[in-house]
């Protein structure tokens, strides 16, 4: 078949995209903690809260703190049992609810609440929300290695003592830089700005302290940042033992947004 200089340049063209397609999509991206433990913060809050957006501010303004993605790593978890006040909070998911019941159970505590705060793993109160972070206590865990390649993800944890128990990988996928217009409800007319939403959130047990994963699709998002964290817990309990984590780079984040 005789082709065209035209033709000849098309499909010079199409196999060089197909080319940089894949050198895209094939691109890791990844994340390590030092051998000392590092600092989870959790806000449990909801739209519908009118004593949270005190405390959402105040998780927000992390987004500057110098510590950010190296030793310190906030999540913020949208409860769903607000939901029936009369709004709904689309980033609100029933296991992020039962997430905070286990807290409540693992501290024979009868009730939960928003805004609540934990720092790994203890309920922690920052005053009227101007009281700075508590010094992280130096504590030799282990190192926690994470690897994101669209859409697969592997982690491997390392110890410094050996651990009998079996292990939790947790991963959350965070969306920053995000904004709601509460239409209803007991904030009403007011405008929500969060940062570090969780988005997705799954785990996995291991005997080897090695996990697979995949990160899901999500649609819907009004965002292209993205980070994802993830932190090690015995199985049966909440507390994080070692986190990791930060921003996804631009090619990552199709993964997951559509």
């Amino acid at each position: 078949m005789n082709l065209t200089l035209n033709q000849k340049y098309l499909i010079q063209l199409i196999l060089l995209f197909g080319i940089l397609i894949h050198t895209t999509t094939s691109l890791a991206i990844e994340f390590s903690s030092g051998p000392e433990s590092s600092m989870l913060i959790e806000l449990y809050t909801s739209e519908g809260c009118s004593s949270c957006p005190p405390a959402e501010r105040y998780i927000n303004k992390l987004n500057q703190h110098d510590a950010l993605w190296k030793t310190l790593f906030p999540v913020a978890f949208h409860v769903d049992y607000w939901n029936e006040l009369g709004w709904i909070d689309r980033f609100s998911r029933p296991e992020y609810s039962q997430r905070q019941r286990s807290y409540a159970r693992y501290y024979q505590r009868r009730s939960i609440y928003t805004p609540a705060f934990y720092i790994n793993g203890s309920s922690w109160r920052p005053g009227w929300f101007n009281k700075p972070l508590p010094e992280l206590a130096s504590r030799h865990t282990g190192i926690l290695r994470i690897k994101v390649q669209n859409p697969a993800v592997t982690a491997h944890f390392m110890p410094v003592h050996s651990l009998n128990k079996t292990l939790n990988l947790h991963l959350a996928v965070l969306g920053l830089d995000l904004q709601t217009d509460i239409r209803t409800g007991e904030n009403a007319g007011s405008k929500a700005e969060h940062q570090f939403v969780v988005l997705h959130h799954q785990q996995k047990s291991s005997i080897n302290n090695s996990w697979q994963m995949t990160l899901p699709a999500l649609n819907t998002l009004e965002t292209d940042q993205i980070a994802i964290i993830g932190w090690i817990s015995e199985t049966g309990s909440p507390i994080p033992i070692q986190v990791t984590g930060g921003i996804l780079r631009s090619d990552q984040t199709q993964v997951v947004a559509e």
